[in-house]
């Protein structure tokens, strides 16, 4: 074991991802609903996060999906970085990083990044029309193709992925924690309370793909050697990130990383002692799910019809 940590902190990724992760941490422990943290640790949050990408550019691609995450989706909009609708001051530190670092737009990020630059005009263009703002989509678009300029190789893949895994897995364990002190109650005549600091469908699926990222990993569709991406480990983030979409009682981010990571299972055909070893564990994760009450929300929505303003014939749609 001693060896195994010894050779982990060797590789200075593993040091460097954990100590962004440690700031995200720090960035979730603020919860204050009313006011901001003071103005010196903002500003020494800025330098701790920022700071270090102006000599060790590949970590642009953990930074700024992370960060931008965690800003976007934790409980309170008062944290000690800018708010993510900022969208000018992150967009102003890619650029700066893309000058810095002398990052050139080439053939092969047209090409392959094409159908992107046209969605992206697509809704610059219906933001025009309908408004006189630019929308949120086109922006965000933007972000990601300024941020794919960064992606030159396989190992510029693992360390946005490494990004995606630990943001929603922080996310997850942040959700399961603070579950309590969001609870909206949406169907008062049933008492069923569900949480809702952010709108629980579209983080089920936020929440998806870090689970489908990590899966991919576990069963070797995409392979690293850091630390983050210990089988062991990323069976955990599995297990809070799916704990955490079943608590949200979103049918479509349950349905989808439910047959998501059966079929990833399936095509990746495996030993049937890997499907053993694997049904045993489900099977009981589940079961002290279930005993514990995290489905009853989740099986309210799914089987109760016609009970919910949302609309609970959606299941027999699906």
């Amino acid at each position: 074991m001693a060896n195994a940590i010894s050779g982990y902190l060797k590789d200075k990724t593993n040091l460097w991802i954990l100590y962004f992760i440690i700031l995200g941490i720090i960035q979730a422990l603020w919860t204050n609903t009313s006011s901001f943290p003071p103005l010196p640790l903002r500003v020494a949050m800025l330098a701790a996060v920022f700071a270090p990408l102006l000599i060790k550019k590949e970590y642009i691609l953990f930074v700024f999906p992370f960060f931008m995450i965690l800003r976007s989706q934790l409980s309170t909009d008062y944290q000690y970085l800018p708010d993510i609708y900022s969208y000018h001051f992150y967009i102003a530190l890619i650029l700066i990083f893309l000058a810095v670092h002398r990052i050139k737009l080439t053939k092969t990020y047209v090409k392959y990044f094409g159908p992107l630059i046209i969605i992206c005009v697509y809704f610059f263009l219906l933001d025009a029309c309908a408004t006189p703002e630019i929308g949120p989509y086109v922006i965000h678009i933007f972000i990601a193709l300024l941020l794919a300029l960064f992606v030159k190789n396989r190992n510029d893949v693992n360390i946005l992925s490494a990004s995606l895994i630990a943001a929603c897995a922080l996310l997850s364990i942040y959700y399961i924690l603070m579950y309590d002190q969001f609870l909206e109650s949406w169907n008062k005549a049933e008492g069923i309370d569900r949480s809702g600091w952010t709108d629980p469908n579209y983080f089920a699926i936020l929440l998806s793909y870090g689970l489908m990222i990590s899966i991919g990993y576990i069963l070797n569709y995409l392979k690293c050697s850091w630390v983050l991406f210990n089988k062991k480990l990323l069976a955990i983030f599995c297990c809070c990130i799916y704990t955490a979409i079943i608590l949200t009682a979103s049918r479509a981010g349950f349905i989808s990383a439910t047959i998501i990571s059966l079929y990833a299972l399936i095509k990746s055909k495996p030993k049937l002692s890997t499907v053993l070893v694997f049904l045993i564990i489900t099977v009981g994760f589940i079961s002290i799910l279930y005993y514990n009450g995290i489905f009853d929300t989740l099986f309210f929505r799914l089987f109760e019809q016609g009970n919910l303003d949302t609309g609970g014939d959606r299941t027999t749609i699906w």
